[in-house]
């Protein structure tokens, strides 16, 4: 509107528009803990909750590293993951929400290992052995080069003892009668073997 050489706005009706701001989905992985070690064959649960506070969630999908294990689009979300192959794993999550917006979760480690099904009386490789096996009181005699890490575990992949040696040692003249896995480690490499405990 203009008044002699002066223009008016007119005031009188004015819209306004809510601007929204999307905010992404917020998710966290329950399980497993980092660090799991598990035996090849054995199944684990992956669990992840998830939420979204001006929308709805519709999918939560499991990652072993960059390779997609699934996605599950209604909670609970949860996957019963078999490994198929022993190694170290990283294990995420991402959350999908219907704004097109997503999360991913750090990483945490799972450990697979190799079940040895056959019974070595003695090892022997490149000057490093362990025996005898079966033992008894007495205790697994470990003869190595140098510096060595070991570990004992059930077969469910408790961990029941663990230290570093050096030479030679003997251990597990404590456990339980029973049978378990002996991992050790050094510059050289890993050496996995079933043990019984007599």
């Amino acid at each position: 509107m203009t008044i002699g050489s002066i223009d008016y706005v007119n005031l009188n009706y004015m819209t306004f528009e809510e601007v929204v701001q999307l905010v992404p989905p917020t998710i966290t992985l329950n399980s497993p803990s980092t660090q799991t070690t598990i035996n090849l064959g054995q199944t684990i649960t992956l669990s992840a909750t998830a939420s979204k506070p001006n929308g709805n969630i519709i999918g939560v999908s499991f990652y072993a590293g960059n390779t997609l294990l699934t996605t599950v689009n209604t909670a609970p979300f949860t996957y019963q993951w078999t490994p198929t192959a022993a190694g170290t794993y990283t294990i995420s999550a991402e959350a999908f929400d219907t704004d097109g917006l997503s999360t991913k979760t750090s990483s945490i480690t799972v450990i697979v290992k190799t079940i040895v099904t056959g019974l070595e009386n003695k090892f022997e490789a490149n000057g490093q052995s362990v025996f005898p096996n079966p033992f008894g009181n007495d205790g697994l005699r470990i003869n190595y080069k140098g510096n060595f890490h070991y570990q004992i575990t059930d077969l469910k992949g408790v961990i029941l003892l663990d230290g570093i040696g050096t030479e030679n040692i003997v251990v597990g003249g404590d456990l339980k009668p029973g049978n378990y896995l002996l991992t050790i480690e050094n510059e050289q490499g890993k050496h996995v073997q079933k043990i019984v405990r007599q």
